[in-house]
């Protein structure tokens, strides 16, 4: 399997695997009736956003993708944000695995010092037990998302403030639960 960076010519294999994961209703706030040039614009991001695509050989159907974009512009640039898709033919293969820890280290080799998922689906159990194995803790979940076949939404976040991984996860107080390690992004200042 190859990953790579994904080109305007590669959304002719991007398209379906888009198409059926959003399509299933139960990952993704997309709307299922998406028209592929509006998918499109919504995937193939202007830099600083970056697709990449997983896949098993030129002129094949893609595996997987995903998309690395700063989580808001500005002074909170950086904070790197992500979406993955797995093709339904390929999940259970790790291939979520490999492009979760792709993009971990395209993060840090273009400076991003944390990453946040904004909306994971509770429901999403492969997603979030990945998540977890690779550092990140759910901080808040979001009761009873309309328009997903999910009951609620989790927000999975890791990040690192100068010295500090945990710095939205605290929970301060007289028995508190202590902070967790987390996935370390950049370099301490």
């Amino acid at each position: 399997m190859l990953i790579r960076p994904a080109t305007g010519d590669d959304w002719r294999w991007l398209w379906p695997l888009w198409r059926a994961v959003v399509a299933a209703g139960d990952s993704y706030t997309y709307a299922p009736d998406t028209a592929k040039a509006a998918a499109r614009g919504l995937w193939m991001l202007q830099p600083p956003a970056e697709a990449w695509l997983a896949e098993d050989g030129p002129d094949r159907p893609a595996l997987g993708t995903y998309l690395l974009k700063p989580n808001h512009p500005g002074p909170g640039a950086h904070v790197a944000n992500a979406g993955f898709m797995v093709s339904p033919d390929a999940q259970g293969q790790g291939i979520g695995r490999l492009l979760g820890l792709h993009c971990l280290e395209r993060a840090r080799e273009i400076g991003f010092l944390a990453m946040q998922f904004n909306a994971v689906v509770s429901t999403n159990a492969p997603a979030i037990a990945l998540w977890r194995s690779l550092g990140f803790d759910t901080v808040g979940r979001v009761p009873r998302r309309s328009g997903i076949r999910s009951w609620a939404w989790s927000t999975c976040s890791s990040c690192t403030a100068g010295s500090e991984n945990t710095a939205m996860r605290r929970y301060p107080g007289p028995g508190s639960r202590p902070a967790r390690g987390g996935v370390r992004l950049g370099t301490p200042g």
